[in-house]
């Protein structure tokens, strides 16, 4: 028996071995020649054509020359790699007479024209059913529906350095998918449906996937939502994302469980072409949609910035006490001068263990509302918040700090944003902030901090533990150390090892 399980092992792994050795990288050109094979920059190909009608092997790469611009074709990927060799769409320049992975100057451009792609349900680039794929550091333009598209019971598909342009529905999209990281992108003008009547897809889309990991994207003026997690996508990690003026929402989780939302900055700004009506858009929110049966829980929301949105942080359950938001914590986040810093659907009361804790609210202008909380809102347990002024009576808690202006880094102009105006050390504490030391502690999972995109958190900020600051846990996210020069150095600090 144990010479059979030997003999069974050792061909699998010979079979993977001559599979990978067989697998080959493709270069594609404008000025290419379909008739060459492809296998050096000498030889490659010139059309996405050739590219769709070629038989693949497993782990087979294909790189687009950084420069070029292919428009009118639909990219179908229809081969898999494997988790010892993905297969690669890419990009890649000659430097010294040699072929070289990755972008130098501009990233090769793929351009639908706006008819391709002539069906609906598809993406540009196009992954279905296939594993281990890699789409990277190429710029989708102009589709007639989604811009790079992972779709159908598959796994292990990741999307890097993307860039999207004039897409009609969502930029990346994952549906039916297993395990996946979308990182790097810079998702914009999609979503453009909205512009014609249509619905306000997400741009950046997780669709019944599980295990989908969506950090240090920039995600910016789309006319849908920015980032969603949806119907029955579960264990999903949102970090480390810059999200600002997407019309609906900046980042929303909608029947879906086991999810965490953490270190993303997300704003409205004066841009009025990405508002729905007289405000900007939603922040972050977990909902049930009626729609559908109840389905969310378990979902985790803390460290992240919000300012200038319609509503900052937003909770909405199912219209029965029968279709609970269960599970649900929202834990040391930062909301700044929104219409709404904390908003809880007054219609939907249903609520199972979930916790608003450790948050900052600080409404500024005159129209800010603090929060919109229903008086039966059994089940969910709002505490240790600190308002800048008094909050609704139903969103009070019994060890809330008196109301105080956090002392935030930035004072002002929270409402006079553009586009890349803001970043991390805007919301961090002031050394004198009576948000130091007013919190509860809520366990490690919410408390120490790994490496973060410095896109949202500058060079300047050093994260530390919740009671690096002073002797307790603070209120708000963990922003503590900012250089004297910029910001009045803290007190107090302890020193956390390696620092």
């Amino acid at each position: 028996m144990k010479r059979h399980l030997f003999l069974t092992v050792t061909l699998v792994m010979f079979f993977s071995l001559v599979v990978n050795a067989f697998a080959a990288t493709y270069y594609v050109k404008p000025d290419g020649n379909n008739k060459l094979d492809g296998r050096s920059d000498a030889k490659a190909w010139k059309t996405i054509g050739k590219v769709n009608s070629h038989s693949f092997v497993t782990g087979d790469d294909v790189y687009f020359k950084c420069g070029g611009t292919w428009t009118g074709s639909q990219l179908w990927v229809d081969w898999s790699g494997n988790s010892g060799n993905k297969a690669v769409i890419g990009a890649y320049y000659m430097d010294g007479g040699a072929e070289t992975i990755g972008v130098s100057g501009n990233k090769p451009v793929i351009d639908g024209n706006n008819t391709v792609p002539s069906g609906d349900y598809t993406g540009l680039i196009h992954v279905q059913k296939r594993d281990y794929v890699t789409v990277k550091n190429i710029k989708v333009v102009n589709s007639a529906w989604d811009g790079v598209r992972f779709q159908g019971s598959s796994s292990n598909n990741n999307a890097t350095n993307i860039e999207t342009g004039g897409i009609y529905k969502v930029g990346v999209k994952y549906q039916y998918v297993t395990t996946g990281v979308v990182e790097g992108c810079d998702i914009t003008d999609s979503g453009r449906t909205a512009l014609y009547g249509g619905d306000w897809p997400a741009v950046l889309a997780i669709t019944t996937s599980d295990s989908i990991t969506i950090r240090k994207n920039v995600v910016h003026e789309n006319y849908g939502e920015g980032i969603g997690i949806y119907k029955h996508s579960d264990n999903c990690i949102v970090e480390d994302n810059v999200c600002y003026a997407n019309a609906k929402a900046q980042i929303y989780i909608g029947l879906s469980r086991g999810n965490i939302i953490r270190r993303n900055l997300c704003y409205g700004t004066t841009d009025k072409t990405f508002w729905r009506g007289s405000v900007p858009g939603l922040g972050i929110g977990v909902s049930d949609e009626p729609w559908m049966s109840p389905y969310s829980e378990n979902n985790k929301i803390y460290n992240n910035l919000v300012a200038y949105c319609s509503k900052g942080i937003f909770l909405w359950c199912g219209d029965s006490p029968d279709w609970p938001l269960k599970d649900t914590d929202v834990y040391n986040n930062v909301v700044v001068d929104c219409g709404t810093n904390l908003h809880l659907s007054r219609s939907r009361t249903a609520y199972e263990n979930s916790h608003v804790k450790n948050n900052i609210f600080w409404s500024i202008s005159g129209d800010s509302i603090q929060a919109s909380v229903p008086s039966n809102h059994s089940g969910l347990t709002l505490d240790y918040n600190l308002w800048s002024s008094t909050s609704d009576t139903d969103a009070q808690g019994p060890h809330d700090p008196p109301y105080a202006t956090p002392m935030l880094n930035k004072t002002t102009g929270w409402r006079s944003m553009i586009g890349g105006d803001l970043n991390g050390s805007n919301f961090a504490l002031r050394s004198a902030s009576p948000a130091i030391d007013a919190g509860i502690p809520l366990g490690a999972e919410f408390d120490d901090i790994p490496e973060c995109d410095k896109s949202v958190w500058p060079a300047q900020i050093v994260l530390m533990d919740q009671d690096n600051q002073g002797s307790m846990w603070e209120i708000g996210a963990d922003i503590h150390v900012v250089n004297p020069t910029v910001l009045d150095a803290p007190t107090g600090l302890k020193i956390a090892a390696g620092q």
